[in-house]
């Protein structure tokens, strides 16, 4: 619990809550909380969840869930770590009522604050006061109007200010960004129109008429906490269905999918109104509109959905994209929110890099490189601000080849994420991904559909069985298979570095003119059996017992998997690829699926397993079918720390 205090970290990296600006402040603001390092450090989550699916009766329960970001990365956000405080009752969604059931909660938070509990330490074997706090809110983000105000975040002089044509015609923008309003400054104004909890007598008609010309709808029954308004960020913006609804967006008019795509009939209509696209006005003898360039055709839109019916992932990365696709409509449905999200990140700019013009193609491609880094699990300051700096430009060049309507809250939104995780930390704990597979945890705990709460309680503290990998085989090694694992051990393995050094000391002294390319060569075929016979000669005085096992090489007995579990990924090897190419300018790695790896290595240390995806291009062109674009994932129960 003292690990968000004790952990090193290194100035201007971010991979802990802990480590950024948000938690300083709230430890600067009040330091008498923060000298005792076992305080608690609480988030607050809630969503409504249908435990009878879409197509049973409807019924919305929503859970109210805590947890402690005083834990170090590999525990923290796990279902171990979330606290079920409040089930609130459906069939209906509690709304604004959702301050009545806080009631409780917020009295228990106030006195955690103001007067804490006695504690027994466990570790330390002492007893101590503990006091706790809520540091900010989870929740989903519902809002819907155009919204088209990215251009007054870049820089004054900036040409696109004064572009009057690619963006609203006749338009430049001249107005800088709005100020970010402190905590206090909110509680002021709140106080100053007078808004009422919804718990207060008669607060329905007066937040109710407030609320017509303020655009306030009631007081949150959090400011109630004495240190609410003082900190830096208090509600999260939901950066899970953020990038859902942009991946949406784009995808659904990038495939012109009826009654989805932001590209219809309306948005023609007004398009040259706001805008000058005169290549996509109506044509006056048909009277139909033409193509837009960032639409596929038919034909595209067939190879799409077939190359996506092929894609694999590793085991738990993301579902089987190919049940999405419907093959005569030519669409996708029913996407899930992490699968958008693998979409976005890592599919998206590879499947359409053949399909559309590279004007389209590249601010799609920025777009996605710009979800990739924001949800990185180690930040840097220097990253964030360069991406605060970039994400206008991206949405403006966006904005540039697709229709005006495309942009909703959703799109506008993405200009204060950055701002947010610059100030909060990494967006991993901040978005709604755990708790939503938590949501599924409950929902199957429904064993009583009568009694919906009560299954989800009686359930809470049941504790769930894991599941193992099948049975092995066992066999023998091959004598290539042994020299192979030898020599891979050997030169991989850190305390065997002097004995290397003195191998090719010899060789070089024996050979002075060889090449370092003929010493890989010679350390690869004769360094495992001079290792053998240097270790056991007796003048050579190798008394490490270590070091002695391993110049004895391998056992030849050995148990085969079909699959491991390696690093939190599931592996199922082949033959390696050898010739490489990388974009210059998006980083995107191709590798020549033809050629293969000419070195016999069939090993890898544990430590060094990580895992990649290849994905075959979808292109009309010839010269693409033999090159492959590789994807690297990541499993979600890997966390990057520093040691210390």
């Amino acid at each position: 619990m003292t690990w968000h205090n004790d952990h090193a970290n290194e100035d201007g990296v971010m991979r802990h809550c802990s480590d950024a600006p948000a938690s300083k402040h709230f430890n600067q603001t009040h330091p008498t909380f923060a000298m005792e390092a076992r305080n608690v450090r609480l988030g607050l989550w809630t969503d409504g969840f249908q435990p009878f699916g879409q197509s049973g009766q409807q019924y919305s329960s929503w859970p109210v869930i805590l947890t402690p970001y005083n834990l170090p990365p590999g525990m923290c956000m796990k279902d171990e770590y979330m606290f079920l405080t409040i089930t609130i009752p459906g069939p209906k969604n509690p709304k604004e009522k959702l301050d009545v059931y806080m009631q409780p909660l917020v009295k228990e938070m106030k006195e955690l604050w103001e007067i804490g509990v006695n504690t027994y330490d466990a570790f330390q074997q002492n007893n101590f006061i503990m006091r706790a706090a809520l540091i900010w809110t989870i929740s989903d983000f519902l809002a819907y109007s155009i919204l088209s105000g990215h251009r007054k975040f870049l820089p004054d002089d900036h040409p696109f200010c004064r572009n009057k044509i690619s963006f609203i015609k006749n338009r430049t923008v001249s107005k800088s960004p709005p100020p970010i309003r402190t905590g206090e400054y909110l509680l002021k104004e709140i106080e100053q129109i007078g808004l009422m909890r919804i718990i207060d007598i008669d607060s329905h008609e007066i937040n109710g008429r407030l609320s017509k010309t303020t655009g306030w709808r009631k007081r949150c029954i959090l400011w109630d906490l004495p240190y609410w308004s003082s900190n830096m960020i208090r509600h999260n913006l939901n950066v899970m269905h953020i990038e859902k609804n942009v991946f949406e967006n784009i995808f659904n008019t990038v495939m012109n999918m009826e009654g989805k795509t932001k590209d219809n009939i309306k948005s023609r209509e007004d398009l040259n109104e706001i805008c000058r696209r005169p290549e996509l006005k109506k044509d006056p003898i048909s009277e139909k509109y033409p193509k837009a360039s960032y639409c596929l055709d038919k034909q595209s839109k067939m190879i799409l959905c077939d190359w996506l019916k092929t894609l694999k992932f590793p085991d738990g990365y993301v579902s089987n994209l190919g049940r999405y696709v419907d093959s005569r409509k030519l669409r996708l449905f029913s996407m899930k929110s992490h699968d958008c999200h693998v979409f976005m990140q890592q599919i998206l700019s590879i499947a359409l890099r053949e399909l559309l013009p590279n004007n389209v193609w590249q601010p799609i491609t920025e777009l996605s490189n710009f979800f990739r880094e924001l949800t990185l699990t180690t930040l840097t300051n220097w990253d964030m601000q360069r991406l605060n700096e970039q994400i206008p430009m991206i949405l403006c060049k966006v904005e540039r080849v697709f229709p005006p309507s495309l942009f909703d809250s959703m799109e506008h939104l993405l200009v204060h994420l950055v701002y947010e995780t610059l100030i909060a930390g990494p967006v991993q704990y901040r978005w709604m991904y755990p708790f939503e597979r938590y949501l599924r945890k409950l929902k199957n705990n429904v064993k009583n559909k009568a009694r919906v709460e009560v299954s989800i309680c009686n359930a809470y503290l049941v504790e769930e069985a894991g599941r193992t990998l099948g049975k092995g085989k066992s066999g023998y090694m091959t004598e290539d298979e042994i020299q192979a694992a030898q020599t891979y051990i050997l030169l991989n393995y850190p305390e065997v570095k002097t004995y290397i050094d003195i191998y090719v000391e010899r060789v070089k002294s024996a050979q002075p003119n060889i090449t370092n390319a003929a010493i890989d060569e010679k350390l690869e075929r004769e360094f495992g059996q001079w290792f053998y016979k240097y270790a056991h000669e007796l003048q050579n005085n190798v008394e490490n017992q270590l070091i002695q096992d391993l110049s004895n090489g391998p056992l030849r007995s050995v148990t085969n998997f079909d699959g491991y579990c390696v690093n939190g990924c599931k592996f199922n090897t082949i033959n390696g690829n050898s010739s490489t190419k990388v974009h210059r300018q998006y980083r995107i790695v191709d590798i020549n699926n033809k050629r293969r790896y000419t070195k016999y290595e069939l090993f890898v240390l544990v430590s060094q397993a990580t895992q990649v995806v290849y994905a075959s291009y979808l292109s009309k062109r010839r010269d693409k079918n033999n090159w492959w674009a590789v994807m690297k994932v990541k499993s979600r129960p890997v966390v990057d720390v520093i040691p210390g």
